[in-house]
C-alpha cells in the first residue's frame, strides 16, 4: 500500500486545519479571485474546500498520489475536480494559481517539480509554496539533505535552509514575488512566485 494511502486510511482528517487554511488563503487573496486553481498534493481536499468557502467562482482542481486522499477530497469538496496522478504525468491548460502547501519538500527532485509547475502556470499566474523549516526542528543537527523524519508522520522530506530553497526556485526560472515567514516552523518558508 502506498505510504500516503496508509496515512489517510489511518486518519482521514490528517492535516486538516482551518486556521492554517485561512492563513494560506490570506496570503493568496490580495491578488484577487483567480479563474483557475491547481492544488498539487491536495491530500484530502481541505485547502480547496476552505478556498471554495471564500471564492465561489474559482474552478478548482487537485492532484495527489494517494487514491485514498483523492476519494476523501471528492467528498470534502464535491464541486472541485480531483485526480490521482504524479505531477510529471499531469497535463492541463495553464492555471492562474497553483498551490504547493507542504508538498515541495517531499519531491525527490524539487527543481524538476518546479519546472513542471512552471509549465502548468499561466503567464500572469502565481505559485504559492509553503515548506517547513525542518532544520529548525529541535532534533535536527543543522545539516541539509533528504531525510526521513524520525517522529510524527515519518515522511521523507528535504531539510534545506531558506537560501537553498531560493536557489532551487531561481534555477527553475520562476521569480520570487514575495517571501513570507509563516506562523510556525512547520509552515515557516513561504513564497509567492511568478513567471
Amino acid at each position: 500500500m502506498l505510504e500516503y494511502d496508509r496515512l489517510y486510511t489511518e486518519k482521514p482528517d490528517r492535516w486538516v486545519n482551518d486556521v492554517h487554511d485561512k492563513y494560506v488563503f490570506d496570503d493568496i487573496s490580495p491578488s484577487g479571485e483567480p479563474d483557475t486553481l491547481l492544488d498539487i498534493g491536495c491530500g484530502n481536499g481541505h485547502t480547496i474546500a476552505y478556498i471554495q468557502t471564500q471564492w465561489k467562482n474559482v474552478k478548482c482542481d487537485g492532484i495527489d498520489l494517494s487514491g485514498v486522499a483523492v476519494e476523501l477530497a471528492k467528498e470534502r469538496a464535491p464541486s472541485a475536480n480531483f485526480y490521482m496522478t504524479e505531477l510529471n504525468e499531469y497535463e492541463h491548460e495553464p492555471y492562474e494559481l497553483i498551490l504547493l502547501v507542504g508538498v515541495l519538500e517531499h519531491f525527490p527532485d524539487p527543481l524538476e517539480g518546479l519546472l513542471k509547475v512552471k509549465s502548468l502556470l499561466q503567464d500572469n499566474g502565481t505559485v504559492f509554496i509553503e515548506v517547513p523549516n525542518c532544520i529548525a526542528y529541535a532534533f535536527h543537527d543543522g545539516s541539509e539533505g533528504f531525510f526521513r523524519l524520525k517522529q510524527g508522520s515519518e515522511q521523507l522530506e528535504w531539510h534545506l535552509h531558506r537560501k537553498s530553497w531560493e536557489e532551487i526556485i531561481n534555477k527553475s526560472g520562476l521569480k520570487i514575488a514575495q517571501s513570507i515567514k509563516g506562523a510556525s516552523k512547520s509552515s515557516e518558508f513561504i513564497w509567492l512566485l511568478t513567471k
